[in-house]
């Protein structure tokens, strides 16, 4: 499956980080916090799945042949802008 066609597919689903940000606001319980975490980052130029999904299920082992599957916290690399998870302060909106 080609770039394009993957958003072709998820393109319904698409949503913003503050829409993001104001939805996790809402949440005022732990576990339903929990699962706005991060769970995976797609770099389709360089064919590369980065998981850092908690649970013992290993998404980055089920990559399509050419790719890279690896498992690792690929938080930092997310604009500071698009850190739906954070507050102005740098604070976690999740909690730790």
């Amino acid at each position: 499956m080609s770039k394009t066609q993957f958003w072709d597919h998820i393109k319904e689903y698409k949503i913003t980080a503050e829409e993001l940000k104001k939805m996790l606001m809402k949440e005022s319980d732990y576990n339903d916090k929990l699962a706005y975490n991060p769970s995976i980052l797609i770099d389709f130029e360089n064919r590369v799945f980065i998981s850092y999904y908690a649970e013992p299920e290993s998404f980055e082992a089920f990559v399509p042949d050419g790719w890279i599957g690896k498992y690792q916290d690929f938080t930092e690399e997310i604009p500071e802008k698009q850190r739906y998870w954070m507050d102005e302060n740098g604070k976690n909106l999740i909690g730790e």
